[in-house]
């Protein structure tokens, strides 16, 4: 594979880099479910940065789908209000197996999950344009983000938000809808990587 002069390979450095997803209640009994962050830093990619031009840099993560952590303790003591709350290790384990089967992600037969950033936004901060392959659906999204590069090391971090429907989910529901998943899921992504 040619690589032009102006361009360095990127290696994601996974100790500084995080995807995380807040999952949101609903219904008349919502009082007695939870919020959730589900969250992951094994992400592999192939970052490819133009030092000439940074807008035109290619940025594609892959995520393993059985990677995905259901409510990390750290990340839901630095969160906000709504995630400080406690979640029992039985309903973590609940969660995770209903997250992973075949109604939602699917994991035995979609093992990854894919962000490719289409378009960087011009002056590095702003809304940029992503492609998100989720179950085996790829779509278009939009996303708050900004790219930093200092030295050889760049970052990348936004946020966007996902209706699980686009993709093929049912967000999950039990007691008649009294206790539900809201749709619109919000994914916060910080992609570090270091530019040779």
């Amino acid at each position: 594979m040619n690589v032009f002069a102006s361009e360095s390979v990127c290696e994601v450095d996974q100790d500084s880099s995080l995807v995380q997803i807040r999952v949101y209640k609903e219904g008349r009994l919502s009082v007695f479910g939870d919020n959730h962050i589900i969250s992951t830093s094994d992400l592999s990619g192939d970052l490819k940065l133009d030092r000439q031009s940074i807008e035109q840099s290619k940025i594609s993560i892959e995520i393993p789908t059985r990677s995905l952590v259901v409510n990390d303790p750290r990340l839901r003591a630095a969160a906000e209000p709504e995630f400080n709350s406690r979640v029992s290790a039985f309903n973590q384990r609940i969660t995770r197996k209903s997250m992973l089967g075949s109604r939602v992600l699917d994991a035995e037969k979609y093992p990854k999950i894919a962000i490719t950033v289409e378009k960087i936004p011009q002056n590095l901060d702003g809304i940029g344009e992503l492609e998100v392959e989720l179950r085996g659906t790829k779509q278009k999204e939009q996303a708050r983000m900004a790219v930093n590069l200092t030295g050889n090391r760049f970052t990348a971090t936004g946020r966007v938000l996902l209706s699980q429907k686009r993709y093929g989910i049912r967000p999950f529901s039990i007691l008649f809808g009294g206790i539900r998943v809201r749709n619109v899921l919000r994914l916060d992504f910080e992609i570090t990587a270091n530019c040779q």
